[in-house]
């Protein structure tokens, strides 16, 4: 089910699509408001959106139906805008328990610890402190600061620790908690296919990509056989006469 919907949002001052309306205040911020339409399923949806700016303001973003404003209800709504770090997946385990690599001073043999994440210290949005108005700027120094959060509190073998006891060991990273499932599949097969649409410098060498060649060869084995060099041949017929074997090829 396609929904048309309004969405507004209070955010930094940054390019917006055409069509969008666009209002500018003081201190650079700006209320945007634009129509989008969202493929919804019944019931339970997630949506995600990835181009919108780095400076929104998560709690003014409002999202209504354009035909019935009380058709959707928000269950739950989170922004994320920081680039991967190491700091961004401390925040993410925050409550679970990492392996942290130490070296020993005295013989440098690499020791692993485990460690639970009480608070990863993980401070969002430092580049704008003094952008975006004294208010902004006052919360973001609150909250680099140790007693605001600044600082990582873990807890190794039942005491708790202020900062990290080694560098930390992260899992495999689950796409699917950054991306939509198969949304960066679809994004390789939509640039696989631009580039076979390339018109080639030579017609009669297409333009190919990794695994193009793999697949042609693996289609004409089938098609004609595995090729087999002579020597190979001679070794296998040889073989054969020594066995009392009839060669057959």
């Amino acid at each position: 089910m396609k929904k048309m919907l309004a969405l507004a949002m209070i955010l930094g001052a940054a390019p917006v699509l055409a069509g969008t309306q666009l209002t500018i205040y003081n201190q650079n911020f700006a209320t945007v408001k634009e129509t989008r339409a969202l493929d919804l399923a019944k019931g339970e949806s997630e949506v995600r959106v990835t181009d919108v700016t780095a400076h929104l303001e998560p709690d003014s973003v409002v999202l209504r139906d354009l035909a019935n404003p009380d058709a959707i209800r928000i269950l739950e709504q989170n922004y994320e805008s920081d680039p991967l770090s190491e700091g961004l997946l401390l925040r993410k385990s925050e409550g679970k328990t990492l392996d942290f690599e130490i070296t020993m001073p005295q013989t440098g043999e690499r020791r692993i610890v485990p460690g639970k994440i009480l608070r990863s210290g993980y401070v969002p949005h430092t580049a704008a402190l003094q952008r975006y108005g004294q208010q902004y700027a006052m919360s973001q120094m609150i909250y680099s600061q140790p007693q605001g959060g600044g600082q990582p509190i873990v807890e190794v073998d039942g005491k708790i620790q202020f900062g990290l006891p080694g560098k930390p060991i992260f899992a495999a990273l689950d796409p699917k908690a950054f991306r939509p499932a198969g949304a960066f599949e679809d994004d390789v097969d939509a640039v696989i296919d631009v580039l076979h649409a390339t018109p080639p410098l030579d017609p009669a060498r297409p333009v190919l990509v990794a695994g193009d060649p793999e697949r042609s060869a693996r289609e004409q084995r089938l098609r004609e056989g595995i090729p087999m060099p002579d020597a190979l041949l001679n070794k296998i017929k040889d073989i054969c006469e020594r066995s009392q074997v009839k060669f057959i090829l």
